[in-house]
């Protein structure tokens, strides 16, 4: 039981960051744990809370390997 509690939320926090690797910015997190997992399941909220708003700034010249971005 104890190992279900942990490996659980890892893989919904995977399955999240699969989804934002695919820029799908609706994902969830179920519940909100007040320990490590807890603080690692925030991160995906972040980068979802964050990416699109900067995503306007972010711009690619695909021109040989060149790559700017702008902040």
């Amino acid at each position: 039981m104890f190992i279900k509690s942990i490996i659980a939320p890892i893989r919904e926090i995977v399955a999240e960051a699969n989804e934002l690797a695919n820029m799908r910015f609706d994902i969830q997190i179920p519940k909100e744990r007040q320990d490590e997992i807890g603080d690692l399941q925030k991160a995906p909220l972040s980068i979802r809370d964050t990416l699109p708003k900067n995503r306007g700034n972010i711009s690619m010249n695909i021109t040989g390997t060149r790559i700017s971005v702008k902040t």
